[in-house]
């Protein structure tokens, strides 16, 4: 036994330079960061959508952003909304990067604590601090390792992904704004299953191209990226239907229960419920698959 414990006490000995790394007010810090870069670049959205529109109107034409480079507001709001974007991006980086160490440290600790919980001699007062110890570093590294589920999906992506978002402000490509229709028509049990549906297919579909971008970042991270980025354009037509969904339960939710017997709001609460779940699940798919991802890209 004795052999054994000062085997634990070895192991845990060789984490200690990974161990003193760890740092959740560090996370903490990274996650309120990321959100105010992000605000910092929507703000910069919109001042670069309105300078674009100005370069429109001076007689400028084109599908890229060079086409578009001639006229000095229009440069100056591009490099203002790049050089945030980047800012944004480099905060997430580090943030994937702190929570992938400490998911690969948490791994070790966790066994550890199963040996200990083996070995452990009852009554040891010196072994019992020793085990809070490394319950108290495996706390911290799952803390860490799990702060990234904290970020939405724009404040996950909008950064890395920003020459997406200037190509859809100049051809006009945004995203799918979901069903549409006067709420009764919405709550329609024909209607809302028909959503539903169509929720769920979408969630499938995402779920199945991350889990080939996971598959296909092994041997070839680059050839990755295109699953990842059909993963997220299918998140955002579910989000979309989500999105309608949201607002039919907050705006119009007197509504519902006035016009419905209790048995059929239950009905409409439960389907609506169902969509934003899909929603989750899928964007739970496209975080793991997106961090995946850059990790074998070495981003």
């Amino acid at each position: 036994m004795a052999n054994a414990w000062d085997d634990i006490e070895k192991t845990y000995k060789k984490l200690q330079p990974q161990i003193k790394k760890l740092d959740g007010g560090k996370a903490d810090k990274q996650i309120k960061l990321t959100k105010a870069a992000l605000q910092k670049a929507w703000d910069e959205e919109e001042k670069f959508i309105d300078a674009y529109e100005a370069a429109q109107k001076s007689g400028l034409k084109g599908k890229k952003p060079k086409d578009f480079m001639p006229d000095p507001g229009f440069k100056k709001a591009h490099a203002a909304l790049t050089k945030q974007a980047g800012e944004h991006a480099t905060i997430v980086k580090a943030l994937l990067s702190d929570s992938e160490a400490a998911k690969k440290l948490g791994k070790p600790l966790t066994k550890l604590l199963g040996d200990i919980k083996k070995e452990i001699t009852k009554g040891d007062k010196k072994q019992a601090k020793f085990q809070k110890e490394v319950q108290e570093a495996e706390a911290e590294a799952k803390k860490i390792a799990t702060a990234i589920g904290k970020l939405t999906m724009p404040e996950l992506f909008y950064g890395p992904q920003v020459v997406r978002v200037i190509d859809k402000i100049i051809n006009k490509s945004k995203a799918t704004k979901g069903p549409s229709g006067k709420t009764e028509k919405l709550i329609e049990a024909k209607e809302l299953a028909k959503n539903l549906k169509k929720a769920e297919e979408l969630q499938t579909t995402a779920e199945r191209l991350c889990k080939d971008a996971q598959k296909k970042a092994k041997k070839d991270p680059e050839a990755a990226v295109p699953l990842v980025d059909k993963a997220r354009d299918t998140y955002e037509e579910l989000d979309g239907i989500d999105e309608v969904y949201q607002k039919v339960l907050k705006k119009d939710a007197k509504l519902i229960k006035e016009t419905k017997d209790p048995k059929e709001v239950k009905k409409i609460e439960k389907s609506i419920k169902s969509i934003s779940k899909a929603l989750k699940s899928a964007g739970d798919a496209l975080q793991t698959a997106y961090d995946t991802v850059e990790m074998a890209r070495g981003n």
